[in-house]
């Protein structure tokens, strides 16, 4: 079995970013790599601002990801550490069943943009 570690946050993509830029500019040898820094730089582009993310990571001994979902739905994005180095990605949210529940006010993802009262289209 290997050691692994989860956590469950949730932030402002504008406290994301810049929480990521002050560990950029922090000096540690891990944040002047150019592969890292790029690799948060096309995270960092692709979160919205006003956005608030539910931040999921899973770290295991030899690989991690953490996923940047947005809690009201739409593009969600995904950095993947391993050893072949680091990738980021992209993927769909869609909240409409949490629409329906009253836990959130509407869906912003590509497919179904549902809001108080049906879709958004």
């Amino acid at each position: 079995m290997t050691a692994q570690e989860s956590y469950v946050l949730e932030a402002m993509g504008w406290h994301i970013t810049a929480g990521h830029a002050d560990w950029l500019e922090s000096g540690e040898t891990l944040a002047d790599r150019a592969d890292i820094r790029s690799a948060y730089e096309a995270l960092d582009s692709r979160l919205r601002p006003d956005a608030l993310y539910r931040i999921i990571g899973l770290m295991h001994h030899d690989s991690s990801h953490t996923e940047y979902t947005p809690v009201e739905g739409g593009r969600g994005v995904r950095l993947l550490v391993s050893g072949d180095g680091l990738k980021v990605e992209e993927f769909e949210v869609c909240v409409a069943e949490e629409v329906q529940f009253g836990l959130v006010e509407g869906c912003d993802c590509a497919r179904c943009m549902v809001g108080p009262g049906g879709p958004k289209r």
